[in-house]
């Protein structure tokens, strides 16, 4: 599928992903720089930010930090912490962006198209009504035109009001 204006892309794509100790999350969680990584929330075992690549604005990733590949890896507080971080910031985008509903879920292994598949994460991603329409499903292009900056502020301010 084409996507229209994604220049945040190139870095990814241009980026040599073969080691493991390139993995943008342990980065994430390893950096003092929450805004550069859009890291909405950090809590030591696990973090919430912005999908840097997202299939609809607000796509959120819930990530341990252990950098793990299996969902039986992960500690048990930790599962159940990336559940009630989910519920939680599920709320705040509901609130701020007034979607109707959200897919979310696991790629577990890169056979099942994750794209980072050494570091387990959960993606949530927001979705309105009808935001499937003619240029997805005969151009195969998706067209996401809000600015990840823009929503990382939107959503800490959000965060901030609750």
């Amino acid at each position: 599928m084409d996507r229209l204006y994604a220049p945040w892309r190139s870095s990814y794509i241009k980026k040599d992903k073969s080691s493991d100790d390139q993995c943008p999350f342990c980065e994430a969680a390893a950096s003092n720089d929450d805004a550069k990584h859009h890291v909405l929330e950090r809590d030591g075992s696990l973090l919430v930010l912005l999908n840097r690549f997202p299939y609809n604005s607000g796509h959120l990733l819930i990530v341990p930090t252990a950098h793990v590949s299996d969902l039986e890896l992960v500690a048990r507080t930790v599962r159940a912490g990336m559940m009630e971080a989910t519920a939680k910031w599920c709320a705040i985008v509901k609130k701020t962006f007034k979607c109707h509903g959200f897919n979310i879920g696991f790629n577990v292994g890169e056979v099942s198209g994750g794209s980072i598949p050494g570091h387990l994460h959960l993606h949530v991603v927001p979705r309105w009504q009808g935001d499937t329409n003619f240029l997805v499903t005969i151009g195969e292009t998706k067209l996401i035109s809000s600015d990840l900056n823009e929503i990382y502020q939107q959503l800490l301010a959000a965060a901030a009001e609750k």
